[in-house]
């Protein structure tokens, strides 16, 4: 998490959002430690808790973490399961916003 939260400082006034979405059943003390655990973690980035509609949404999955990468159009571009660095994170932003602006040419 605090590698995500670093990338999404680095690269939030070009425009790339990320948003936490949290799969355990959001009750009052499960929230509690979650947002404890965010804080310690320095996220600063939106994290929701999902519920039922909301993962009905979303393409099937089969571990966590599995990070989804969204276009300007809500269209994922690509999926990855497992963590990822911040390095591994900012290298797969920066070549999707280069593809982005290689079709928008």
């Amino acid at each position: 998490m605090p590698d995500f939260a670093k990338v999404a400082k680095k690269y939030k006034k070009k425009g790339v959002e990320i948003v936490g979405f949290n799969i355990e059943d959001p009750g009052a003390k499960v929230g509690a430690v979650i947002k404890k655990t965010l804080e310690k973690a320095g996220v600063t980035y939106t994290n929701v808790h999902s519920d039922k509609n909301l993962l009905a949404g979303l393409p099937r999955f089969t571990a966590i973490p599995t990070t989804f990468f969204v276009d300007h159009n809500g269209i994922i571009v690509k999926t990855h399961t497992g963590a990822l660095s911040e390095q591994e994170l900012s290298k797969i932003v920066t070549q999707l916003a280069v593809n982005a602006y290689q079709k928008g040419k």
